[in-house]
């Protein structure tokens, strides 16, 4: 399960379905450029970019309880923050992975709400 079902309802529960929405939207408008940066870092070996990037991307995870992509940002951030290049660089696999079925858990969410 790439979101958590508990997280979207506690959205839900302060702000309704119109907050869930719009929360949505922001990640799928916000995260893809993220994750589009994090794929330049990775080309370039920028880990400082890498790391602010897939710091990004954790935190809007998080707000959905999409643990696997959270957990694989988070991995990455700290590899990169340690300098650690081969390491952050192979955990964007499992990065690459998770948040495209992400991506696609929320659009799916979208439309099972409208």
């Amino acid at each position: 399960m790439y979101i958590n079902d508990s997280a979207i309802e506690r959205i839900k529960e302060i702000g309704g379905d119109a907050l869930v929405e719009k929360m949505i939207q922001l990640f799928l408008n916000h995260a893809p450029k993220n994750y589009q940066l994090a794929q330049e870092a990775r080309q370039e070996l920028d880990l400082k970019q890498l790391s602010d990037s897939v710091h990004a991307i954790k935190s809007s995870a998080g707000n959905f309880g999409a643990h696997p992509l959270f957990n694989a940002a988070e991995n990455i951030e700290r590899l990169a923050r340690e300098g650690k290049a081969e390491e952050a660089i192979q955990g964007m696999v499992a990065l690459d992975e998770c948040f495209n079925n992400t991506i696609q858990a929320m659009k799916t969410i979208l439309v099972e709400r409208n």
